[in-house]
């Protein structure tokens, strides 16, 4: 009967478009998952580790002992060394493609590639890719580093994402998140103690 009238009326029926096939599979294939006792799928969440930290320095300063001297404020014997026992400095090669590097041998500058570096925007940017030595080989996330000025300095903010594609990601997530916040604590220290 609805037919019929909607095809008297003048108009046409509504016909899912190969794009709105696509979605609506979509939409089902999420509530399955989600009916079965998975987590619903969406399209524009992204989960990352965040931390930001407001530093008395300029943008181009803060970027520079951020890179520079992260060997000075990243500190040993924390758990935040993927060996902690051979670590003797972590390092930023200073360009697109330098390597990110926890440093064993400080005279070969040899040891654990931790990334690269996806962006190199002195002042305003610094983009690398991270792994863990406990995760599969071939596996890493991204990691996003802006400098914006704000009232008496900098904002820097730091983004850790692609977590979904390590072992245990929820609980890597969760770990990174806290982390990095106190990893940016130990790097306004280091500016603190500039000015003091």
């Amino acid at each position: 009967m609805i037919a019929q009238d909607v095809h008297r009326a003048g108009r046409r029926p509504w016909v899912p478009y190969p794009l709105g096939l696509r979605v609506w599979r979509d939409v089902l294939s999420s509530f399955k998952r989600y009916a079965e006792g998975g987590a619903m799928a969406t399209r524009q969440t992204r989960q990352a580790a965040r931390a930001e930290v407001v530093v008395e320095a300029l943008p181009e300063e803060a970027f520079q002992i951020f890179t520079d001297e992260i060997g000075l404020w990243w500190r040993r014997d924390t758990p935040y060394w993927n060996d902690p026992e051979r670590g003797r400095a972590i390092r930023i090669e200073p360009r697109v493609g330098g390597r990110f590097l926890e440093v064993y041998d400080l005279e070969a500058g040899t040891g654990f590639e931790v990334g690269r570096v996806t962006a190199w925007e002195p002042g305003s940017r610094l983009g690398l890719t991270w792994t863990q030595a406990s995760w599969p080989e071939g596996i890493s996330t991204d990691i996003e580093v802006t400098f914006e000025p704000a009232d008496g300095g900098t904002l820097v903010r730091l983004e850790h994402s692609g977590f979904e594609r390590v072992p245990d990601a929820e609980k890597s997530l969760r770990r990174y998140d806290a982390g990095w916040k106190t990893v940016l604590g130990w790097f306004a220290e280091q500016i603190n103690a500039r000015r003091g």
